[in-house]
């Protein structure tokens, strides 16, 4: 990838979920389908949901994942009775609560946040400090952090979303 003008660095969250071999360990399935809960989350939680799904009940596992924050608006909505993805933000938590709805969240997994680079980026590495710092505005320019001279453009999600919000929370705080 080549950017012309300006060096780029973009900010993306990713759960990492990697689910292999999920067997149930009964012979009968735990959760009969007609008492499964209607789930819906970030798209790349679908494969832990439906794993979890198919290990568990005698459904076939099966569910269209629209996304972390139209998956929370779903839940304060009452059309969903589960959500597979990153913690809610405040704007969503507040969102369930007028519904008549208390979120509780129980983590299951972690999720790496992943900075990206042009490939034309000497950077090869950078330390939480430096990532703090370009995130902060006080680090502006590709050579205090070992590059060559140029202006950093450092993207974000939009303040409200949840990959946004894991950021603040694992990086900025």
């Amino acid at each position: 990838m080549s950017v012309r003008g300006a060096r780029l660095l973009a900010c993306g969250v990713a759960v990492a979920l990697g689910v292999t071999g999920i067997a149930p360990v009964q012979a009968t399935p735990v959760i009969p389908a007609a008492s499964y809960p209607t789930i819906d989350g970030a798209a790349a939680a679908r494969p832990l949901a439906l794993a979890f799904q198919k290990a568990f009940t005698d459904a076939t596992a099966s569910g269209v994942f629209h996304g972390a924050d139209e998956a929370y608006a779903r839940l304060a909505k009452g059309t969903v009775d589960l959500v597979v993805a990153t913690a809610p933000t405040k704007a969503q938590v507040d969102a369930a609560a007028a519904a008549g709805h208390q979120l509780d969240v129980i983590p299951v997994a972690s999720e790496p946040l992943q900075f990206l680079t042009s490939t034309d980026n000497p950077v090869s590495s950078l330390t939480a400090d430096q990532i703090r710092d370009i995130y902060a505005g006080v680090v502006t320019d590709w050579a205090a952090v070992g590059g060559v001279a140029g202006p950093i453009t450092a993207y974000q999600h939009p303040t409200d979303s949840v990959s946004q919000v894991a950021m603040a929370d694992l990086v900025m705080r």
